[in-house]
């Protein structure tokens, strides 16, 4: 896997481990913790995962979850975005200068001043180093990721982004793997682009069909050893031998 995929699955899987966070507030409360614990002064850096896909024409399902919800807790705070803008600059950026946010968040029922101080910390968190695949069992980040039982079949399914960025022999390994070999393998012969199109699609398709054959489930549920938590890297022998050397 080379940077640039390695950083696009490192920010699908954040996100979908801040979105499942959100919703377990235990566990989220934990990382929070152990966040302030490890800094010095506390400081919100939103983790570079909601800004990744700001020019795709669909959002991942996971970002466009939590914009729902940032949405959510500043129209509590009496915000609201400008057009123009997002929903995360107003959080980040332009919240502090609001006049009377002391007011506001004073305003705020106790459960919802729970709900903003999480969601500032679940922001912040994520794969840290995003240029690589995090295959360390006991990274913070996959400890948490399994406490939580993320799955990114719920968040993210093969789509062009991740497909184009695999070679012919790559994609063809995707069809055996996926049981949609049968179905696409003709289309080895002819452009990468072509087979790239029609796999996304397909892929997209099952995921509002009804009723699937066992193919058809065999290839909805199959899910590239890179997406797990924690990843398995396919070129982990390939790079030990090669320190070795």
């Amino acid at each position: 896997y080379p940077r640039p995929l390695c950083e696009y699955i490192a920010m699908h899987k954040s996100l979908a481990v801040q979105k499942t966070l959100f919703d377990n507030l235990r566990i989220a409360r934990e990382v929070a913790v152990i966040q302030m614990l490890e800094g010095n002064n506390i400081t919100i850096k939103a983790h570079r995962c909601l800004s990744y896909f700001a020019k795709d024409q669909t959002p991942p399902l996971a970002l466009r979850g939590m914009e729902e919800l940032a949405r959510t807790l500043l129209s509590a705070l009496g915000m609201e975005v400008t057009k123009g803008g997002t929903v995360w600059t107003v959080l980040l950026k332009e919240a502090r200068y609001q006049e009377n946010l002391y007011g506001a968040v004073k305003a705020l029922s106790d459960d919802r001043l729970n709900e903003v101080h999480l969601f500032l910390t679940v922001i912040c968190f994520g794969q840290d180093n995003t240029n690589s695949l995090d295959a360390d069992e006991n990274s913070l980040f996959n400890l948490v990721a399994k406490d939580l039982n993320v799955d990114m079949r719920d968040y993210w399914t093969p789509d062009e982004a991740f497909l184009k960025r695999r070679n012919k022999t790559q994609l063809e390994n995707i069809l055996d793997a996926s049981g949609a070999k049968k179905k696409f393998g003709n289309l080895l012969q002819g452009k990468k682009a072509d087979l790239v199109k029609k796999l996304a699609k397909y892929f997209q398709s099952l995921l509002t069909k009804k009723k699937l054959t066992d193919e058809e489930q065999q290839t909805r549920n199959w899910l590239p050893e890179a997406m797990q938590f924690p990843a398995i890297n396919p070129d982990a022998s390939t790079q030990q031998a090669d320190r070795k050397s």
